[in-house]
């Protein structure tokens, strides 16, 4: 009378019949064993949501770049009049239409502004701004080509030069003469730069070269 009674406990641990209590120790133990493999998966499966994360990490650096050290050339081989000068990470736009020129044996050649006493120069109050397009910059520098000293007051090529940001905030506003390389960076402290302005009050310039270190790819 005890054998039919082990048989139905061992239907319902192991959730199928047995023919002895041996084989019902067996089921058990099996059933077990599933069970850690179960939790095997779980930690499995851990594992892979980490290298989710891990993966979106890498996908994050992939946002980065290798920083280059153009030489933005503004001379032209000709007289070319354009909207906005737009190349090697770098966008200029004027106060009017711009102009470059190139070749010249009468006056210098680079970038101005159409209008006011020259159209090959930056003069009477005119300007234009720099945008670096893919970063802010860093060891931002331009050369002028030419400064025109219009007020006659022995003091040639005074310009303002106002500079941002990485996040469009102005720095400061600086004060240059002369042609030459003007050193925008070091002027105002290393900071990366997003953009300028060069503005000529009655005097003139002409935008011979700029150079900087930024993203332009």
């Amino acid at each position: 009378m005890q054998m039919p009674r082990l048989l139905l406990c061992c239907f319902l641990v192991s959730g199928a019949g047995c023919s002895s209590s041996t084989t019902a120790q067996t089921n058990v133990d099996a059933g077990t064993g599933g069970l850690g493999g179960t939790s095997g998966d779980r930690d499995a499966a851990g594992g892979s949501a980490g290298s989710s994360s891990g993966a979106g990490g890498t996908a994050g650096a992939g946002g980065a770049c290798s920083p280059m050290t153009p030489l933005v050339d503004l001379r032209s081989p000709g007289n070319e009049q354009l909207e906005q000068f737009l190349e090697s990470g770098v966008s200029i736009t004027g106060s009017s239409t711009l102009l470059r020129s190139g070749g010249n044996t009468t006056r210098p050649d680079g970038l101005g502004v159409v209008g006011g006493a020259n159209d090959w120069a930056i003069d009477s109050g005119e300007s234009v701004t720099i945008r670096f397009t893919r970063s802010a910059a860093t060891g931002v520098t331009y050369y002028l080509s030419a400064s025109l000293d219009l007020d006659m007051d022995g003091v040639p090529g005074e310009a303002t030069v106002t500079a941002y940001d990485a996040t469009g905030n102005a720095l400061d506003t600086v004060t240059t003469t002369g042609a030459g390389y003007k050193r925008v960076s070091e002027l105002l402290g290393g900071v990366p730069i997003s953009k300028f302005s060069i503005e000529a009050g009655t005097d003139g310039v002409v935008l011979g070269n700029l150079t900087f270190t930024a993203c332009i790819e």
